[in-house]
Parts: C-alpha cells; structure tokens; sequence
C-alpha cells in the first residue's frame, strides 16, 4: 500500500506552513478577483451526457472543450502552483489510484482527453487533486420529518472552493444517462467527471465535505469518483453506506445523504473506517470535521455550531427560504461559489451561483426531472 503525501496540515512544519500559506494566498487572490462577471441571475448551463463510457467523454469535451482547456490552463494550473505543485508533480500519485478506479471511468477520461485536446495525466490528475491537495470548505445540513414546516426531506450545501476570479463562473449542471446505470445530475464544472454534490433518478441526493486529519492512501477510489458510483448503483441512502462501507476510501470525507424516503445521514469516512451519523430529531448537519456521536463541539467548529443552533431553534419550522438563510450565515465569503437546496422527493434543486459569495446572490429553482429520464 503506498502512503499519499500527508494532506493533514499539522503533520509536518514545513509542508504545514507551505499548504497554510498556499491557502492565505488563494484566499487573498480570490478576494481581489471580485464578482463574477456573468449576467443576470438564471440557471447555469445544463448539458446531457449519455451512453457508453467513450460517448460520455466525448460528449462532455464536445459541449465544453473550450471551457475545459480554460479551466485547465487560467485555473487548475495556477491553483496547483499556489498550493505548490504541478501535474508533472502530482501524476505519479494519480496513476497509482488508477487501478481502483472503476474501468469505465477510465475509458470516459481517456475519451475526455483525447476530444479536449489534453493529455490523459492533465484530465486524471483533475479529477484526483483533491484526494492529494487540501482545498473544499463546505457545510451541509439534511432535514425531513418534523424538523420542518411540511415534512419533506431537504439537503442544504454550501461548496467553498478558492475562485482565482475563474471558477465562479463556471458551474455546470452534467446530467448523466450513463448506459446501464442511473442517471444522475451533478453540480460541477467541465471536465469534472466525478461527483462533488448530485441527485439520481431514485431521489438519492449527495454532498461531500473534506476533513484534514492526515490519514491517506493511494490504494483506494478517488473520492469523486467513488460518490459518482453510489449515484449510479444506489438508490437509497441505505445502499449508499453499504456501498462506502465495502470501498477503499483514499482520504477522509464526510458525505451527507438523504433520500425521498426521508433517510438522511452523515457518513465520516476514512481509509480505515465508516462511520454512520444519524440524525438527531429529523436533523443532521457536518462540516470539515469528525464529530462522530460526541456531544463535544471545539470552540473553533463555529459553523457546526450555527448548524446546530439553527435545527433546534427552527426545529417544526424549517422550509427552503429559512435553509438559504442558514447557508448564509456560514458562508465563507469569497470562498463560497455555490450554494443550493435540494429536494429529493420532487427531484428540485435551488440554486445559487451567480455571484461570489454564491449566498448573496439569487437561488434559482430548477426542476431535474427531465434530465433524469
């Protein structure tokens, strides 16, 4: 098994000091980048993605070809070298979690690459940095039952990712009708073939949150890859666990589930372990770290805390607006590029993304049902 470099912050000095200082620095470019420049609020563009694995790639580069080669020169690039690293640097790791990546993933970015006009290693070690590279700050909180005002089940996320001034612009809806699997719909951004936040034809929604505590491993799947599987081979938040408990995980995450049938979860994740957080009356709700079944929060959790607060004081109350409000409150500033409530019984989505921070702007209400055939 081969040890992934240590993306725990705390673990050495030196490469601590280098991720932290990486981190200030994309912090204070994104600040000076501002707001996007995009026009009025609306629904991002949305693009279907079906067949066989070669089809998928090649549709996605044909829809985005021109915005995947931007994303990868004017963003992927600068980021990595800010966090102090390169696709040269980083392919070595990549390819050796290849092999636990599902065979038709592959294909798809071979298929990718080769329409795109980039190399495989550039397309893989996009689709992989993240389980090398510290970078996410989300928050999420899942409701259903008599948490809220008409009993539906609802997930709320806030993605905090660095913007450079590009990345904002830039989130796409990926519907996927992959030939023999689920289809599913993925809020992401071109040549992004794994899953950060999504939603299957079943009502199976999804939404991941990284945590830093240095346990790595380059002898598992990467973990977009492995939430964009749970989305096509399950349909409940039931499978969904199995399906993690039973993988090889590569860093630790937090995933937080819900489905139509109103089961919502936590799952801390990690190389060596799954563990399941249940809700907690008809709530649940994570950040960038384990709390595992402790009624402990450190001082410095202060958006677990917002979360915590808002679901006991709103508890019987809580419906979509009072959910955008809340992912305002622990938005993280220029961090936060979007923003969104999904509702799994009806296959909706609201969603912000049009300005940074994405909770300042307008949620739009887009139906996936259509792309979920």
């Amino acid at each position: 098994m081969t040890t992934l470099p240590s993306r725990n912050p705390r673990a050495k000095g030196v490469a601590a000091f280098g991720i932290v200082g990486a981190l200030i620095t994309l912090l204070f470019v994104t600040a000076l980048a501002g707001n996007s420049d995009s026009s009025a609020p609306g629904s991002p563009p949305a693009v279907t993605i079906a067949g066989s694995p070669e089809e998928m790639g090649r549709a996605h580069a044909t829809a985005f070809g021109s915005e995947i080669r931007l994303l990868f020169t004017g963003y992927l690039t600068p980021l990595l070298l800010l966090l102090g690293t390169n696709v040269p640097d980083l392919a070595p790791s990549a390819r050796a979690m290849e092999p636990f990546i599902p065979e038709r993933y592959c294909t798809e970015m071979h298929a990718l690459a080769d329409a795109a006009g980039l190399s495989y290693d550039q397309v893989l070690v996009a689709n992989t940095f993240l389980d090398l590279k510290e970078v996410p700050r989300c928050s999420t909180i899942a409701v259903r039952g008599k948490a809220t005002r008409d009993g539906r089940v609802m997930l709320g996320r806030n993605l905090d990712f660095p913007s450079l001034g590009v990345a904002q612009n830039f989130t796409r809806l990926l519907a996927y009708r992959p030939k023999g699997y689920r289809s599913f719909v993925a809020v992401g951004w071109p040549g992004l073939a794994g899953v950060l936040t999504g939603v299957n034809r079943d009502g199976l929604a999804l939404a991941v949150m990284e945590v830093y505590d240095g346990g790595s491993t380059s002898s598992g799947t990467p973990y977009i890859f492995l939430f964009r599987q749970i989305l096509e081979e399950c349909g409940t938040t039931k499978e969904a666990i199995a399906l993690l408990r039973k993988s090889r995980i590569t860093t630790s995450n937090n995933l937080i589930l819900a489905d139509k049938s109103g089961a919502i979860a936590v799952a801390e994740i990690g190389p060596k372990e799954v563990f399941v957080r249940e809700p907690t009356e008809d709530a649940v709700y994570s950040c960038n770290h384990f709390q595992r079944d402790t009624p402990n929060v450190m001082p410095w959790y202060g958006r677990y805390r917002t979360l915590q607060k808002f679901a006991r004081e709103r508890h019987g109350t809580i419906d979509v607006p009072a959910i955008e409000s809340v992912l305002g409150d622990v938005s993280q500033g220029m961090l936060t590029l979007q923003s969104m409530v999904i509702l799994p019984e009806t296959l909706e989505i609201y969603l912000a993304c049009d300005t940074v921070p994405a909770t300042k702007g307008h949620y739009v209400r887009v139906s996936l049902a259509s792309m979920l055939r």
